[in-house]
């Protein structure tokens, strides 16, 4: 299985660690996906669907860790990043 390069993956746990202070010390958990544009995109752009397959390969990066809230209660934070295979960041989500 293909994974992302240690530094790609280093670079973007610093930038999380500056997004979200609590995520610091963070290991993410990997997962590569493959996109494939269906033929309504083709078709919606005007162009004729490509007899070869087109995929794009991203990973989604998960950082999970309990923290507590100002209540005292527990709950798990998550952190989800949607990189590309050069290490470009595309989309960031997060648990409230």
């Amino acid at each position: 299985m293909i994974q992302l390069e240690t530094k790609i993956i280093k670079r973007i746990t610093k930038e999380i660690e500056k997004r979200f202070p609590e995520m610091k010390d963070v290991k993410p958990d990997e997962k590569r996906l493959e996109i494939e544009p269906g033929p309504e995109v083709f078709k919606k752009l005007g162009i004729s669907f490509p007899k070869t397959h087109i995929t794009e390969e991203l990973f989604k990066l998960s950082f999970k860790k309990v923290i507590k809230t100002e209540d005292g209660f527990e709950m798990q934070r998550i952190v989800r990043v949607l990189v590309n295979k050069t290490g470009e960041i595309l989309k960031i989500s997060t648990t409230k």
